[in-house]
């Protein structure tokens, strides 16, 4: 039967504290799997042969395993069906708004922001995953969690930011560079002297 991500939880843990055998399926990084990690009551993986076609055939339909009409060989399924799940790639949902303002042929290519290569590029390692999990599942916040983790991985979170970025801010002077200030500071001291001849 189907079971809600919660309700996996409290089996584990109802497992446990009854001494008993149980399997679910779950994933890795998760907090259920990081919270019993050196206990004796640990999760440990049941390697299933590799996907294939023919195993993708006969595996029993998602939809019909909690089906209460059936019977329990029928709810297993054929034994050619038995593999593991195909690996699924995970994408970055990426605002097109940020695509556009960092690409607009209208900005100078000095301002144009480093960000969209930044996360295009950016990943993350399963143990630094596994590690936030950890974190999460000490502190009970995630948004905090994940906040103390990279405070605590700084350094390590500061080689992912672009060598030319921030960029160095160079102070020019505007009198010696300007030639209309240059101008408008003459005809200043011109006006100042012409004041103070008419005053005397």
């Amino acid at each position: 039967h189907g079971y809600t991500y919660e309700q996996h939880g409290q089996l584990w843990k109802a497992a446990n504290a009854t001494r008993s055998h149980a399997m679910i399926m779950t994933w890795a990084p998760n907090t259920l799997h990081q919270s019993f990690i050196g206990s004796d009551f640990e999760m440990l993986q049941v390697v299933l042969p590799l996907p294939s076609k023919e195993c993708n055939q006969n595996r029993m339909d998602a939809n019909q395993r909690c089906n209460p009409n059936i019977t329990t060989e029928e709810r297993l399924g054929s034994p050619l069906g038995a593999c593991d799940f195909d690996a699924s790639f995970l994408y970055r949902t990426i605002s097109d708004t940020v695509h556009k303002r960092i690409y607009d042929p209208t900005i100078d290519e000095a301002k144009i922001s480093p960000a969209h290569d930044l996360i295009r590029s950016y990943t993350m390692t399963t143990l630094q995953l596994n590690e936030i999990m950890q974190y999460w599942t000490e502190m009970k916040d995630p948004r905090e969690a994940t906040c103390q983790w990279f405070i605590d991985n700084f350094e390590a979170m500061k080689r992912n930011v672009p060598t030319t970025f921030p960029r160095v801010v160079q102070v020019e002077d505007e009198w010696s560079q300007s030639t209309l200030a240059v101008v408008a500071m003459s005809l200043a001291s011109m006006a100042l002297f012409v004041v103070l001849i008419t005053a005397a």
